[in-house]
């Protein structure tokens, strides 16, 4: 399980979320974001963190 909190002060990522993984992002946005995930994946996201999907 990845887990990242809103201390965490990234401002670039590409994330590749394979392998029945799980990420959790907290309360953080990250301005560049991309992402790729699989179809067995379980990810939580929570205030800005929404966010980020709109990108």
């Amino acid at each position: 399980m990845g887990l990242i909190l809103a201390n965490n002060e990234l401002q670039q990522a590409h994330l590749y979320i394979r392998n029945k993984s799980h990420l959790a992002l907290n309360h953080m946005a990250i301005p560049q974001l991309s992402y790729t995930f699989s179809e067995n994946d379980r990810v939580n996201l929570s205030g800005a963190s929404l966010s980020m999907l709109k990108q």
